[in-house]
């Protein structure tokens, strides 16, 4: 369990689905050591990047559900 995880920012969120190896999802201790590895490398708590996001985010013209419209399907993913 990652107790803080609501705590990250979407950003943060999103890019721990999109990166995830194909079927993880099916070895628990390995899903909870790759979740914990990225929020520990790469993830970013909402209040951390409020000052710098809040100005990136208003003066982007894309809107931010693009993001998930532009996501890799998983069957065009490739194993690491």
């Amino acid at each position: 369990k990652q107790p803080d995880a609501v705590r990250y920012d979407r950003q943060t969120i999103f890019g721990l689905v999109r990166e995830r190896p194909i079927d993880i999802h099916k070895a628990p201790v390995a899903l909870n050591k790759y979740i914990t590895e990225y929020l520990t490398t790469k993830g970013v708590f909402e209040d951390e990047g409020t000052n710098q996001s809040a100005t990136d985010t208003l003066s982007s013209p894309v809107p931010e559900t693009d993001a998930v419209e532009t996501a890799i399907p998983d069957n065009e993913k490739t194993e690491c």
